[in-house]
């Protein structure tokens, strides 16, 4: 693969926070409900698919964490039972929780794994069956591939789509309050 795990990482990232950051410059800055608002994917708001995004970051904290020296792997354990399960569990611990606590915990976990990755060896990354819930054929950087570079660009795409649908929304209340 010619693209480094690092460089996956990073790109999923960067499309995440792109995405936020025309979310927030929109030219309905005013309107702070859309982090709640739900409907971004499925029944999900924003601040919903950062706080999932959060725990992805943690689980992927705890698998490399775990490669590095191994100990057990709680929130693998978790996706691994019940991936649906352990996404609405996550959501939901973080219910009570600003947007701005779970950007924070998003970047701050998302940095401690950059740190982590950037300290694994090659050969490492690249052994297959290391997350046997994930495949016996698959190495990190399938997993880093598919969860933590395609999967973003897909929150984050849903994001942009949701932006431009409230935009539109909130244009055409504010057209009919001036007529």
């Amino acid at each position: 693969m010619s693209t480094s795990s690092l460089d996956l990482l990073s790109a999923g990232h960067n499309a995440i926070i792109r995405a936020l950051d025309e979310l927030v410059a929109g030219a309905w800055t005013g309107y702070s409900a859309y982090w709640y608002t739900r409907g971004v994917r499925g029944d999900w708001s924003v601040k919903d698919l950062v706080s999932l995004l959060a725990a992805y970051e943690q689980l992927l904290v705890d698998v490399l964490g775990a490669l590095e020296d191994p100990r057990p792997t709680p929130m693998l354990d978790q996706y691994c039972a019940d991936a649906e399960r352990f996404a609405q569990r996550e959501i939901s611990r973080r219910r009570d929780r600003s947007i701005g606590e779970v950007l924070y915990e998003y970047e701050a976990t998302h940095d401690e794994a950059r740190r982590l990755i950037a300290r694994l060896p090659v050969d490492l990354r690249r052994r297959s069956g290391l997350i046997p819930c994930y495949g016996a054929e698959a190495d990190l950087d399938d997993l880093l591939l598919d969860r933590y570079y395609g999967h973003k660009r897909e929150l984050a795409a849903q994001i942009e789509a949701f932006g431009r649908h409230l935009q539109r929304m909130l244009e055409v209340r504010d057209a009919g309050a001036a007529a």
